[in-house]
């Protein structure tokens, strides 16, 4: 069944940034899976939109600090944080 993933159907990369998750992620991807990926650096981020770009699959990225997780979002220039 390989190729052949349900378009409802995700896989959770966690370590997603670099080495082992990021190749675990880009393999899933093109297997056609889509994927939730987790890291804890913004690189994960390029990882996403790389795999996007890639294998034409659903990718969303998540940046875990601490025990929380949120999803990345880039920041407006014009913020009052």
């Amino acid at each position: 069944m390989m190729g052949e993933a349900a378009s409802d159907s995700f896989a959770l990369v966690t370590g997603a940034s670099r080495g082992l998750g990021r190749s675990i992620a880009m393999e899933l991807s093109a297997r056609g899976l889509n994927t939730l990926l987790v890291g804890t650096k913004a690189t994960v981020e390029q990882v996403c939109e790389e795999i996007k770009a890639r294998y034409h699959t659903q990718s969303f990225a998540y940046i875990a600090v601490g025990r929380r997780c949120w999803p990345w979002r880039k920041r407006s220039t014009g913020s009052t944080r």
